[in-house]
């Protein structure tokens, strides 16, 4: 089974997404739009928790995560 899974580096045990998907999954439109919604917020999450990333990085995490939606 495929996982996406976004931790914070603060702790260990910390999690923001953990996110089960099927390559079925992936064909529909609405599930993927979705899908990217859900890891746009996990990322935003990890980064309130633990901001070490760079802003120029940050940036470009979500310039990324903006073009798969409008895709």
């Amino acid at each position: 089974m495929a996982y996406i899974t976004i931790k914070t580096d603060a702790d260990q045990d910390s999690m923001t997404l953990k996110e089960r998907v099927l390559p079925s999954d992936l064909e529909s439109e609405f599930f993927c739009t979705h899908l990217v919604e859900r890891l746009r917020w996990a990322v935003e999450d990890a980064h309130r928790v633990c901001p070490s990333a760079a802003p120029a990085e940050a940036a470009a995490i979500g310039r990324r995560l903006e073009g798969l939606r409008s895709d």
